[in-house]
């Protein structure tokens, strides 16, 4: 963010004359973005920063998901809301998995928020309501933009250079930003240079002169994040996502959907998150001995674990169970999944999409009365 040029009056009248190429965008930000155009420093909203960098793809995509969008139930809700720009880039993803159910066939409608939590669309599929709730990984360029856009309002007398790993999550951000914040105000001026290690940040705040903002800099931190990093930041936005979840129908399926176009992950790592981590020895001689020990166990010592696989077997998810290595005959994944969570029975599984490729992994372990089969979900999407 701070490497953006000012918004001058020169660019300021860039901006306007381009937003004339995206009609759609024209139309249900136009006035809105005149009004913040002139404000102290409008380069703190994503739309604005897209025409800045001259992001034209990105521009065109948002253009599209609006008019393809635009009828859908709950449509104006999404305009109102994605004008904050804290929520701009969860109001994309909900708007791009809109048009991936609408090009499949499926009505849906856009749930406007209430008190209490709840999923972001309703779609009709099996002759059933069906829930999803969607969300956005935030990357380290938005982690840039929410630390700028905070601190530039923040006035001190000190610069803070921050170095970040790319499994930031939301909570992190609030976190590293309230620590930065307690450190400038507990310590005399002698104490600096600080140097703050936060597991997912390095901060090294140094003293500097009075300002009526403070002076940031953010960079990459490591650039392969550990798995532990990474599923910590599913886990993070998995268990808010359960809590939109809970005000479903009980009988209604339900989907947590996260959107991957902008973050660094690969699908091995999300089903490991999900259905737990594959054992590092898998030699013949480890798999027969857990064979043998799985054998000589009686039906009153299973346990949970195995209960629930032969649930699912039952049930018809071998190729799940197979190709997650949770059969015993294959081998053994740590039980540290997500889906052996009790309250992970509330849905039938996670989509992963990134453009027009979605991913599904089915929970074997959702609740009989929201139960969908494995052959139905499969065929769920398609393109």
């Amino acid at each position: 963010m701070s490497t953006l040029p000012p918004v001058t009056p020169q660019k300021h009248t860039e901006v306007w004359s381009n937003l004339g190429s995206f009609p759609q965008i024209s139309k249900y930000y136009g006035q809105w973005l005149k009004r913040v155009l002139n404000e102290k420093d409008p380069r703190t909203y994503p739309i604005i920063k897209q025409f800045l960098i001259k992001n034209y793809d990105y521009l065109k995509l948002l253009d599209q998901l609006l008019d393809e969008n635009s009828a859908v139930k709950g449509f104006p809700t999404i305009i109102k809301h994605s004008k904050n720009k804290s929520e701009f880039y969860d109001e994309f993803s909900v708007l791009k998995f809109g048009m991936v159910l609408k090009k499949n066939g499926y009505a849906f409608e856009f749930i406007p928020p209430d008190r209490a939590p709840k999923p972001d669309i309703k779609a009709k599929i099996w002759n059933r309501d069906v829930f999803f709730e969607v969300k956005h990984l935030r990357n380290r360029d938005e982690a840039n933009d929410w630390l700028f856009d905070y601190f530039n309002e923040y006035p001190s007398k000190f610069f803070v250079s921050i170095t970040l790993d790319d499994a930031v999550t939301s909570a992190q951000i609030q976190e590293c930003i309230q620590t930065i914040k307690t450190v400038i105000e507990a310590k005399k001026d002698e104490d600096f240079p600080q140097l703050l290690n936060l597991g997912f940040a390095q901060v090294d705040i140094e003293l500097s002169k009075q300002r009526s903002k403070t002076p940031i800099v953010v960079g990459s931190g490591v650039i392969e994040v550990p798995f532990e990093r990474t599923k910590f930041k599913i886990e993070t936005t998995f268990h808010e996502a359960l809590k939109q979840i809970k005000s479903t129908p009980s009988t209604s399926p339900s989907f947590v959907v996260y959107d991957i176009d902008d973050w660094k992950i690969e699908s091995e790592d999300i089903a490991q998150a999900l259905y737990g981590q594959t054992i590092g020895d898998a030699t013949p001689n480890t798999l027969e001995l857990q064979r043998t020990l799985y054998n000589l166990r009686k039906e009153t010592d299973l346990k949970v674990h195995d209960k629930k696989i032969l649930k699912a077997f039952e049930r018809g998810f071998y190729d799940v169970l197979r190709g997650n290595l949770l059969i015993p005959h294959f081998s053994y994944n740590l039980q540290n999944g997500l889906f052996f969570l009790p309250e992970s029975e509330d849905i039938n599984g996670i989509i992963a999409f990134r453009g027009d490729q979605q991913t599904l992994f089915p929970n074997p372990f959702v609740r009989d009365d929201k139960f969908i089969s494995y052959h139905d979900l499969i065929k769920m999407l398609t393109i």
